[in-house]
Formats: structure tokens, sequence, C-alpha cells
């Protein structure tokens, strides 16, 4: 069975629509930052723009050395805001990361795999619109998986929890 303390569910934390939906489906298994889909939300559209002024902003302040250190400390708090309101919309570190060191405005926010792992389920399809708080992938990193095991009362006591068995 499926230890239930490595499953993962991908929830919107925006709505939107689905622009793009990956070749994955239920049974497949996906790369820890594979793309599963591409959405896109309008809610996305200031905290970008804000963050990307914020890092021009910053910039700007290091190579002047006429602000303060004071200035650039609440310049760089202001960046750590909009990576983390970023986050809270639900927009992985790598890609926020990408848009720190390419300095490029995107609308197209992917969804990534948080483990290597397989789809218990797939709620979208391309083109779909959704609402926040929806499902989007069920997934469950199987590197670690129970065995359940029912035993004859006579055999019960060979086990003990613990134990190291060997399955076949």
């Amino acid at each position: 069975a499926v230890d239930e303390r490595l499953i993962y569910r991908l929830n919107a934390a925006v709505e939107g629509w689905i622009r793009e939906a990956g070749d994955n489906s239920t049974g497949s298994v996906v790369k820890k930052d594979e793309t599963l889909a591409i959405i896109y939300s309008p809610e996305f559209i200031a905290p970008i723009q804000a963050y990307l002024y914020m890092l021009s902003s910053l910039d700007r302040f290091q190579a002047s050395g006429k602000e303060t250190p004071a200035q650039i400390e609440i310049t760089r708090l202001n960046v750590q805001q909009y990576i983390e309101s970023l986050r809270n919309l639900g927009m992985s570190d790598v890609q926020i990361k990408e848009i720190e060191q390419g300095r490029q405005y995107t609308e197209n926010i992917r969804v990534l795999a948080p483990a290597t792992s397989f789809i218990l389920a797939r709620n979208i399809s391309t083109g779909q619109r959704f609402e926040r708080g929806l499902e989007l992938y069920r997934l469950a990193d199987l590197r670690r998986v129970w065995v359940l095991a029912d035993l004859f009362e006579n055999e019960a006591q060979h086990i003990h929890p613990g134990e190291k068995v060997k399955v076949i």
C-alpha cells in the first residue's frame, strides 16, 4: 500500500485555465520537477510584475551605490515577500528562480511534480477551466511502501514489530 505520508495532492490555489496538459496519465511515473501541466491565471499577473520590478530596483540600487544599506535591505525584504506570494499562489521554486535569472515575465505557470512519483489521479484536460481548490493531480512517492499481510494466528508468534522481512 502507498505510504500515506508520501502522497502529494496538487490543488489549485487560484482559478484559471489549463493551457496544456502533459502526456502523463493515471498510472504514469513522473520525475521530480517534471512539468505535469501549464496553467494560466490572471491572479499571477500582478505578483510576477511586482517581483520583476523589485528585482530590477534591487539591481539598480546595488549598482548605483547611492542607496543606504537600509533601503537595499527593505528592497530585499520586498523581493522575498513577492517570492512568498508566488509560492502561495502555487508557483514552484524552480520557476521563480527561472524568472529571477532571466528577468522575463511569463503567463504560463508550470505545475511540477514535487517528487519522482506515480500518478494516482489526474483531473485535468487541455482547455479546462478550473476553480480554486480543485485537485489537479494526486501523486504517490513509491520509494517506501507498506506491505500488508494477513497471518494465521499460529504464525503471528514468529513476527514482531520493527522486524525486517523479505517479501517476494
